[in-house]
């Protein structure tokens, strides 16, 4: 009770894809996106790098997963509104707001800060980026699952709907 367990990535049983959102989005997004997030079930990544230490973000479960979407989503919505384009984040920075996102157009990895255009592209692709990174081991902590709101969940598309209305600040 109590005791810290270190957590072990798990090989997804099926792969966790994004045509959903691809087709809802009318988006094609960049390949390494699907492998990156749905071949495992993980905690998050932790590395060191020439950039400093962060985090790849994963998901621990298919909740974890449908979330990570959720996210995506308001993400690129954001990116459209702003009218900027499409990237997919993947991770974090510890220093500030930098988050670490894939431009979908070429898979090149970035430094983005949320709103901005990315301003400092890391490496021209995902596994070459993912390649310098050294991996950081850090103490197991015990991983706190906070609950999703209880909502009713009318589906994507009124979901779509709801969150582009939150966007534009139209009710």
């Amino acid at each position: 009770m109590g005791e810290t367990v270190a957590w072990k990535p798990i090989k997804r049983d099926e792969e966790g894809s994004f045509v959903n959102l691809e087709h809802a989005l009318d988006l094609k997004l960049w390949p390494d996106i699907h492998s990156f997030y749905g071949q495992y079930f993980a905690a998050p990544l932790l590395f060191d790098s020439k950039w400093g230490t962060g985090e790849l973000l994963q998901a621990w479960n298919e909740d974890d997963f449908n979330c990570l979407q959720q996210n995506i989503i308001g993400h690129l919505m954001m990116k459209k509104q702003l009218k900027q384009p499409p990237t997919w984040f993947i991770g974090l920075l510890d220093d500030g707001d930098n988050m670490l996102t894939v431009n979908n157009a070429d898979g090149s990895v970035w430094i983005e800060i949320p709103g901005e255009i990315p301003t400092q592209q890391l490496s021209p692709s995902l596994a070459e980026f993912i390649g310098v990174l050294s991996p950081r081991i850090a103490p197991p902590v015990k991983h706190e699952e906070l609950p999703m709101p209880a909502l009713e969940h009318p589906g994507i598309f009124a979901s779509f709907k709801r969150m582009w209305h939150n966007l534009t600040g139209k009710r």
